[in-house]
């Protein structure tokens, strides 16, 4: 492969890259997560060490994927409702 060769291939790769329009997930901290469910800094450890919360450590920071802090509280609510004596009490009162 020749050298102008190459150069195409890679010009073609980064551009084809470029046009791709790659988003990546909007990440917070976990202040941001503790304001937005309301809760303590310490509440938002605690669900992550038991596993309700998934978090990405980058480089020293901790930070949370918005979108699956909003998952996993909807995930929470159903689960919570689906027992049955829960179900009763509160839509069959």
């Amino acid at each position: 492969m020749t050298q102008n060769k190459a150069k195409n291939l890679v010009v073609k790769s980064l551009t084809d890259i470029n046009e791709a329009k790659i988003t990546f997930p909007k990440m917070i901290t976990r202040k941001e997560v503790a304001d937005y469910l309301k809760v303590s800094v310490q509440s938002v450890i605690n669900y992550t060490n038991r596993g309700l919360l998934t978090s990405y450590k980058i480089g020293r920071r901790v930070l949370y994927n918005e979108t699956e802090v909003i998952d996993a509280l909807k995930s929470y609510a159903e689960k919570r409702y689906q027992h049955e004596s829960t179900e009763i009490y509160i839509f069959k009162k």
